[in-house]
């Protein structure tokens, strides 16, 4: 009895083994492969304890630890290849994070146990957010044509604002499933969790930029443009709020809202000189000038503050 009891203490059984080793892992909800696990831990836990007593079988307690600490990591290794599996699941168009799903489920309870191993986690999390990443893009790639049709002449950034309110949504979304599928109780993983969505949402980097770019440079319209400016503004804060100041993706807005100050201001500098018939070098000798025609300088420069005046009014 004492001997029987000893080994239960201090070794897996065959069953134990072959649930480790063998046996699908969550098959129907049943959580026997991480009841075994954590056992396992436990018993390689008491066999290194056990080695520190004095009185104890060095060579005995020696070959437990490592018979133990194999069926260990054979058991964290098998449960790494699973939740890599599991996280490639997750690029599906249909796979949702949320507690509704069961693979999601599945893929949080398997990640939770693999923690421990910073290896194999942190490989599982890149397999994760890559797979997220790729399924941002196909998903932006699909609304495209929708946004497109939405785009009227009379308002041309309304599918801008259609692009970003259906970001932002989706962005909420995919913060709060990420939370849930690794943020600890203590909120202690919050900064993971806002470089995951980083990664994530560095996928739509490359598709903003050739969406937005090519948009502005055929639209010389300044009072559209500056709405334009308004809107990325407005954007680039929420994702700051939302991922991080700095997100690759609030850094890419950044860049594009410079882009469009250029766009803008060069349209600004070609119309001054337009309206005051300014050759393209251009000297302040309008200031001195003698011309007779003043009330018709003084109609240009009010078309001119006009124009800036509805610029800056939007």
């Amino acid at each position: 009895m004492a001997l029987e009891a000893f080994l239960h203490n201090y070794c897996l059984s065959s069953e134990e083994k072959d649930i480790l080793t063998t046996r699908p892992i969550l098959e129907n909800g049943d959580e026997s492969f991480f009841v075994v696990l954590a056992r396992a831990k436990d018993i390689k836990e008491r066999c290194t304890a056990l080695m520190q007593d004095p009185y104890c079988m060095m060579t005995a307690t020696l070959e437990l630890l490592e018979t133990i600490s194999a069926d260990e990591e054979n058991g964290y290794h098998r449960l790494f290849s699973w939740c890599q599996n599991e996280c490639r699941l997750t690029g599906d168009v249909t796979y949702t994070l949320d507690c509704g799903n069961s693979n999601f489920l599945r893929l949080r309870r398997g990640l939770q146990t693999l923690r421990p191993k910073d290896t194999y986690f942190n490989h599982c999390i890149t397999e994760f957010v890559n797979n997220r990443r790729n399924l941002l893009t196909i998903r932006l790639s699909e609304n495209l044509n929708k946004w497109k049709r939405h785009r009227s002449d009379e308002n041309p950034n309304q599918m801008i604002s259609d692009l970003f309110t259906w970001l932002h949504e989706y962005m909420n979304e995919e913060r709060e499933g990420v939370r849930m599928l690794l943020i600890e109780e203590d909120g202690s993983d919050a900064h993971f969790v806002m470089s995951c969505m980083d990664v994530i949402f560095s996928g739509a980097n490359k598709f903003v930029q050739e969406f937005l770019i090519p948009f502005f440079e055929d639209n010389s319209n300044l009072v559209q443009l500056f709405e334009a400016m308004q809107i990325l503004a407005f954007y680039e804060n929420i994702v700051a709020s939302t991922i991080s100041p700095e997100s690759s993706l609030r850094s890419t807005l950044v860049s594009i809202e410079q882009t469009l100050w250029f766009r803008i201001t060069s349209l600004l500098i070609v119309r001054v000189k337009h309206y005051f018939r300014l050759s393209p070098f251009v000297s302040n000798s309008f200031v001195s000038s003698t011309t007779p025609d003043h009330t018709g300088n003084h109609s240009i420069l009010t078309e001119l503050l006009l124009l800036l005046r509805q610029c800056f009014d939007v």
